[in-house]
């Protein structure tokens, strides 16, 4: 049964989720099911969501959730672990890592202020299992002026996440100051959702190119075929200069035969 169908068969506590988003946990979340995992989300409210939780992902899966409210306490299950503090609090954050962790995925459906999600994401990210999922739901809050949000605000997740796509392709960069870094080394991809950005976690090794021609099999570094396209690239910037070289002698030869 799809998330979905799990939501639409609901009918205990209060959950608010945006539609599409179950769309993207499917996409996302479906390896884990009836697997011994961990889930920690960043957001009780009212409960509701602990219990779809449970009801997708099975028995063996082991549910967390935080927030700052004690009541939370009171609206969950006794299956659920309640962690009850700041998500902005990193030593807080790490507390739960330590006695609990480390985390299958994580959802951040917090306070929504990207300052908190900036946090919580770079605390709790480098702590998660090697390929672990990370969901920073309510993204769209970079856009609205109410959580100091604007189209290209330089404190905004949004943006914060942008710089992650470079950190992600540091091995193919050229420049002096981007080098592979934990993050680059350990994600295996960034999706952008409409109002949600989702980290995929997995082991990367430096990129290689693979060339089959019938039983040949050659294998090189990224490097080696940055070298072969820059020779590709200066062989045709010589044989393009040549052919102007000819066009223009072709050019005046025209002209000294044009009467007049």
């Amino acid at each position: 049964m799809s998330l979905r169908k799990v939501f639409e068969g609901h009918s205990g506590r209060y959950i608010l989720k945006i539609d599409h988003f179950f769309d993207v946990y499917e996409k996302h979340f479906s390896r884990f099911r009836n697997t011994r995992m961990r889930i920690l989300e960043i957001g009780i409210n009212e409960g509701g969501s602990m219990l779809l939780w449970r009801n997708y992902f099975g028995a063996d899966c082991e549910i967390h959730g935080l927030d700052i409210n004690p009541n939370a306490r009171n609206v969950v299950a006794d299956d659920v672990f309640v962690h009850i503090g700041s998500q902005d609090d990193e030593e807080f954050l790490l507390s739960i890592v330590r006695q609990h962790g480390p985390f299958d995925i994580v959802i951040d459906d917090g306070s929504h202020f990207m300052d908190h999600q900036i946090r919580s994401f770079e605390t709790l990210y480098p702590t998660m299992t090697e390929r672990g999922v990370y969901v920073c739901e309510d993204a769209f809050t970079s856009y609205w002026r109410e959580y100091s949000g604007k189209v290209g605000g330089a404190n905004t997740f949004i943006e914060y996440a942008k710089g992650l796509v470079d950190e992600l392709h540091a091995y193919w960069a050229t420049d002096d100051n981007m080098e592979p870094t934990p993050f680059t080394n350990s994600t295996e991809g960034i999706y952008f959702y409409s109002g949600a950005v989702v980290f995929e976690r997995a082991p990367v090794e430096p990129p290689k190119c693979v060339a089959r021609h019938k039983d040949i099999v050659n294998v090189s570094r990224i490097s080696e075929l940055r070298e072969k396209e820059v020779k590709r690239m200066e062989r045709e910037s010589r044989n393009d200069r040549t052919l102007m070289r000819r066009l223009r002698s072709r050019l005046r030869r025209l002209l000294k035969r044009s009467p007049g």
